[in-house]
């Protein structure tokens, strides 16, 4: 296991062999892909299958992994950038995102 990215790193360096592949696809591969994840979790939830639905929120960061190296971003950028992304908008303030998405989405 890579530290800067726990055990997402593990994730990082399955997919490096398709780095060059990764980098050729377009865009919409991502987006298409994780609503396709997304189409499975929710068909998993929907049969009671909990563990289908984990493994595919592993698949979901995957696919996030993935979009980040299509973007250019190393390792060590997307474990600098998670962290800025939770100083600056998760910490205190997950209540307020909750009742966000409740008020935009009706969820």
């Amino acid at each position: 296991m890579n530290d800067d990215l726990g055990p997402l790193g593990d994730v990082w360096d399955a997919w490096t062999p398709a780095t060059k592949t990764i980098l050729k696809l377009p865009w919409e591969h991502f987006y298409s892909t994780m609503k396709h994840q997304c189409e499975e979790y929710y068909d998993h939830m929907a049969a009671g299958n909990s563990l289908g639905a984990a493994k595919e929120c592993v698949d979901f960061m995957s696919i996030a992994l993935n979009a980040l190296r299509h973007l250019g971003y190393t390792r060590e950028e997307i474990a600098t950038l998670i962290l800025g992304r939770v100083t600056s908008r998760y910490i205190g303030q997950t209540a307020k995102i909750i009742k966000s998405y409740q008020k935009r989405f009706g969820i």
